[in-house]
């Protein structure tokens, strides 16, 4: 299981593990879409086969992209 915890990052749980993947501190402008961008990342990176502990941590850094630049006005 995998859950945006919003600037404290996401948390990743799987059966013989878990662990917070940390947000880097952002000056968020606008958090609209950033569930969106976070669950896209983490979905194009699973379609391409590539590891759990990867693809969450590219879902939170394009999540937190996307806060600090407000492209949704």
């Amino acid at each position: 299981m995998v859950g945006g915890s919003g600037p404290r990052g996401a948390a990743c749980i799987r059966v013989d593990d878990s662990a917070l993947m940390p947000a880097q501190h952002a000056n968020a402008i606008n958090t609209s879409g950033a569930g969106d961008t976070f669950l896209g990342t983490l979905a194009a990176r699973l379609a391409l086969q590539r590891p759990l502990s990867h693809a969450v941590p590219d879902g939170v850094a394009a999540a937190t992209t996307l806060g600090r630049s407000g492209v949704q006005r």
